[in-house]
C-alpha cells in the first residue's frame, strides 16, 4: 500500500471517529435534556441541524478525496502499463 493511500485511509478513520463521537455526544445530550413531555428543545434542534450540515460537508469532502485517490491510482496504473520495460542488467562477479 502506498503512503498516499494510507494517509487517506487514516484521515477517513479520524474524520469518521470525530463524526461518530459528535453524534454520540449529541445523542447523550438529547437523552439527558428532554423535558417532561419528551420533546426536543429548540436549542438542541438547532444544534442538531448544524451538526447534520457539518456531517454532510465532511461526507462530501471525504468522497472528493476518495475520487481523487481513485483517479490518481488509475493514472499511475496506466502509466506503469505504458512505460517501456528496461532490460535487467546482469552483474557478473570478477
Amino acid at each position: 500500500m502506498n503512503d498516499q493511500l494510507a494517509r487517506v485511509i487514516i484521515a477517513g478513520l479520524i474524520v469518521s471517529g470525530i463524526v461518530i463521537g459528535l453524534m454520540a455526544q449529541a445523542w447523550v445530550k438529547i437523552r439527558t435534556s428532554r423535558n417532561s413531555s419528551g420533546e426536543v428543545t429548540p436549542a438542541i434542534d438547532k444544534r442538531l441541524e448544524r451538526m447534520e450540515q457539518a456531517i454532510e460537508s465532511v461526507a462530501v469532502e471525504v468522497e472528493r478525496i476518495s475520487e481523487a485517490q481513485r483517479f490518481t491510482a488509475k493514472l499511475l496504473a496506466d502509466r506503469a502499463e505504458q512505460a517501456p520495460r528496461q532490460p535487467e542488467r546482469v552483474i557478473t562477479p570478477r
